[in-house]
């Protein structure tokens, strides 16, 4: 029987294990990750998601850069006027 937090040779191996956790033990999260030449399933005390499932993540959306023109250009108004005198 392999040891959780043991290291396991392969992710399949690994993945096995923790959905072999996550059917006997589903009000935590289990999860796998590489550590060194192996992988290892991990425990955390938190519920799930409701519908989660595997270990697919979705990527948050990249914010639009910044302009990358120094403030002093940026902030100059058309034609140099910065209004009535």
């Amino acid at each position: 029987m392999a040891r959780l937090g043991a290291q396991h040779a392969t992710r399949e191996e690994a993945e096995a294990i923790r959905a072999r956790l996550a059917a006997e033990n589903p009000d935590v999260s289990w999860f796998v990750f590489p550590r060194g030449d192996g992988w290892v399933v991990a425990k955390a005390d938190v519920k799930p998601a409701p519908g989660a499932r595997g270990t697919a993540t979705a990527a948050h959306p990249k914010p639009d850069p910044d302009d990358p023109r120094d403030s002093g250009v940026r902030n100059v108004p058309p034609f140099g006027g910065g209004g009535p005198i």
